[in-house]
Formats: C-alpha cells, sequence, structure tokens
C-alpha cells in the first residue's frame, strides 16, 4: 500500500470515527430504553434522535423511505422503533 493510500486511509477514519461513535451512541441508547414502553416514537422524537427537521420524517414518509402509523383521531404520526433502528444502522 502506498503512502498515499495509508494517508487517504487515515484522513477517511478520522472524519467516519466521529460519526460511526455518535451512531453506536444513539442505538445504544435506544435498545436500552424498554421497547415494550414505546413501540412507536413521534415524528418530533424521531428528528432528534436523528438530528433532523421534522419536516424531514415527513418527507420520508411521504417517499416511502420509512414506514408510519397514525395515533388515535389521525393527525399524529407514528414512527415504529424498528424504523429508527434500521436508519441508524450503518450500510453494509
Amino acid at each position: 500500500m502506498s503512502a498515499l493510500q495509508d494517508e487517504i486511509k487515515r484522513a477517511i477514519a478520522a472524519e467516519l470515527g466521529p460519526t460511526v461513535e455518535r451512531i453506536e451512541r444513539l442505538l445504544t441508547t435506544i435498545r436500552n430504553e424498554r421497547s415494550d414502553d414505546k413501540p412507536v416514537l413521534s415524528r418530533e422524537e424521531v428528528a432528534d434522535i436523528l438530528n433532523v427537521n421534522p419536516r424531514t420524517v415527513s418527507n420520508w414518509v411521504r417517499d416511502g423511505k420509512i414506514e408510519s402509523t397514525r395515533g388515535p383521531g389521525g393527525r399524529q404520526m407514528l414512527i415504529p422503533r424498528t424504523e429508527v433502528e434500521r436508519l441508524l444502522k450503518p450500510s453494509d
């Protein structure tokens, strides 16, 4: 492996390391909460966990990127915890 390839690998690891660590912490936080207490999350909770705007979560639902259901009365968007975990998993 060339010196340039080694340098590129170190730069990538330095950039992605904090991101991977953050994802692992978020997954641990989600898993540590009792899933039977809260099997679904509100749009705002999901946005907070994923560090995005709640409107982004709505767009993902609209575009079919994540599943959701509606709460009583049909107004509140509820996203299964498993969908959040799926989004947080690093893709292979």
